[in-house]
């Protein structure tokens, strides 16, 4: 059978840096990527020798485990603990991307041998094949954390006013499309929030549309006109606004916060407006 050496070097540079991608990205560190091609070149090349290396078996295996540990010197932190972690990694794939080769081989009916190489007589580098299904996995994997951050609308919210913190968790809902009389963005909080935010406030009074500036600072009725009715909100400053997004906050000052009548979801207790976010 013969043996190509443009396959056996393309094959090895593929799959080294495959694994030691799946290495950091499994242990989550990041890994130069001059660092990835020079380790991916040192296995290669131990690869290409490796036929004409003529030692006991079990000597055979400890040299490959030495190469092995070389290569994850390479791109690993000089760090015990993490060298030994990346090193039990590395070695988990390469048992498992060997197996997948092997895989892939016998589904394409394709001859193979081992000589210290895996040699088949297939017409496409194994490595191709298996690059093309990393890609895939990858975009697969990009699309699933895009559904999942379109899915997940709730942000954490920071509410600032007359020298109180209120601690919310916010939902972010396309149709809340409510401004105050200068045309800026209302934020809605559950009536639970504001209760529990200004005690002194009966609930009475905000079922009556009774609440004035004397319990609430800056406080205002809003007419708010709907499909089914024409209602008041009460609306009030704050000054300043939180919104944990992308693990930074967004900082806002001066925002109206509006009140609704009702409570919202458990998993939520104010309402964003998209101007927001």
């Amino acid at each position: 059978m013969e043996v190509y050496i443009e396959y056996v070097i393309l094959d090895n540079l593929i799959i080294n840096s495959i694994l030691i991608y799946l290495t950091s990205i499994t242990l989550r560190f990041k890994v130069n990527k001059y660092r990835i091609l020079t380790a991916s070149v040192v296995g290669t090349i131990f690869a290409i020798f490796l036929p004409f290396i003529k030692l006991q078996n079990y000597l055979l295996i400890l040299l490959k485990m030495l190469v092995g540990l070389f290569i994850v010197l390479i791109f690993s932190k000089f760090n015990f603990k993490s060298i030994m972690l990346n090193y039990l990694i590395f070695v988990t794939y390469t048992f498992l991307m060997g197996g997948l080769c092997f895989g892939i081989l016998y589904l394409l009916n394709s001859n193979v041998s081992i000589n210290g190489l895996i040699i088949y007589n297939f017409n496409i580098p194994i490595s191709l094949i298996v690059l093309t299904i990393f890609i895939y996995f990858l975009i697969l994997q990009k699309f699933i954390k895009y559904r999942k951050n379109i899915v997940n609308l709730t942000y954490p919210v920071e509410l600032f006013k007359d020298d109180k913190l209120f601690k919310l968790n916010g939902f972010l809902d396309t149709g809340n499309q409510i401004y105050d009389d200068l045309g800026n963005p209302i934020i809605v909080i559950s009536l639970n929030s504001f209760l529990n935010a200004y005690p002194n406030v009966s609930l009475i009074k905000v079922a009556t549309n009774n609440v004035t500036e004397l319990d609430v600072k800056t406080s205002k009725y809003l007419t708010i006109t709907t499909a089914n009715a024409v209602t008041k909100m009460l609306t009030f400053k704050c000054d300043k606004v939180k919104i944990l997004e992308d693990k930074t906050y967004k900082i806002f000052k001066d925002v109206t916060i509006g009140v609704s009548n009702s409570n919202f979801n458990k998993k939520f207790d104010c309402i964003l407006h998209q101007e927001y976010i």
